[in-house]
């Protein structure tokens, strides 16, 4: 593999270090493979940044954490997706605020997303849909199906909106 996090730049990477003259194995690794042959110098050097930013900002033992999390949510979404067919939730835990209310908008953002990420988390589709209005803002319906029953949440998603009006209305704007 040859993009990043593919083998082949590590081990150019791991030859050089070592103190080995990689050209000839370079060359030859370009001439095999074409046309179809990335920059490999590129490729190298956006893996060393990326495993600089990983090393710097997510220490190993963090990531490894942050994987056995996901692993044990997906097997908490198995198990309530063994009891329902889909899971409808709120798309956000409070209407979306005014831009001159959200003075943080990078953490009301988080605040915002935090009915989302969790099933991005798990790998499962979600779709939200309008479902009405609060304190003048839309807000909206999430129905989250399990993995590779897209067609569940979209089929579930436009049953709603046969028997709603919601996705049809505009909220008032006001300066």
């Amino acid at each position: 593999k040859l993009g990043p996090g593919g083998y082949l730049p590590a081990l150019l990477r791991r030859r050089e270090q070592k103190g080995e003259d990689v050209s000839a194995l370079k060359a030859k690794i370009k001439s095999e493979m074409g046309k179809d042959c990335s920059d490999l110098e590129k490729v190298q050097t956006e893996l060393d940044i990326g495993e600089q930013f990983v090393h710097h900002f997510h220490p190993h033992d963090q990531y490894a954490e942050a994987m056995r999390f996901r692993d044990a949510w997906r097997v908490r979404v198995r198990e309530a997706f063994a009891v329902c067919d889909a899971i409808v939730t709120p798309t956000c835990p409070f209407p979306a605020p005014r831009i001159a209310d959200a003075a943080d908008m990078g953490g009301t953002s988080n605040m915002i997303n935090r009915m989302n990420f969790t099933w991005s988390l798990a790998g499962v589709p979600a779709l939200s849909v309008p479902c009405g209005f609060s304190q003048g803002m839309p807000v909206g319906v999430q129905i989250v199906a399990p993995w590779w029953q897209d067609a569940r949440a979209l089929r579930i998603g436009a049953a709603f909106q046969d028997v709603t009006q919601w996705h049809l209305r505009a909220p008032l704007l006001t300066c």
